[in-house]
């Protein structure tokens, strides 16, 4: 069986996240690597971002579903494409789960790119940036 991810895993029961999209199996795989990388003193910040990114649910009818896609993709944006380090990811995911009511919807209203421009000029307002 094919979890939303791509991830092949077994069909099975058991909890899954309340509004991720993953199937069981694919949910407790990912929380045994945690506990896994947690037990050898192993930090991964992006993991967390990264799964629930590859897990929208239903992103497209659930406001908070959308604004927790959106979270964590602006945190690995963060990271990979301004090159911004994981020391001050934390600050970036607290500050924009404050505004993300406000900057989504600011992107749903029209001239949605430049919008998304005028976002990605404001990184460097980031009290985390200065």
């Amino acid at each position: 069986m094919n979890c939303d991810c791509g991830a092949a895993v077994a069909s099975e029961d058991g909890p899954s996240h309340a509004y991720m999209s993953a199937l069981p199996a694919c949910w407790r795989s990912y929380g045994e690597l945690m506990a896994r990388l947690s037990a050898h003193g192993v930090s991964a910040p992006l993991h967390m971002d990264a799964y629930a990114a590859q897990h929208p649910g239903n992103a497209l009818q659930d406001r908070r579903q959308r604004g927790s896609v959106a979270v964590h993709l602006i945190v690995l944006g963060a990271h990979f494409d301004f090159g911004l380090p994981l020391s001050h990811l934390f600050s970036v995911k607290r500050q924009f789960n404050l505004a993300a009511a406000r900057w989504l919807a600011r992107l749903a209203r029209p001239g949605t790119a430049e919008n998304m421009g005028g976002t990605a000029r404001s990184w460097d307002s980031l009290p985390c940036r200065r």
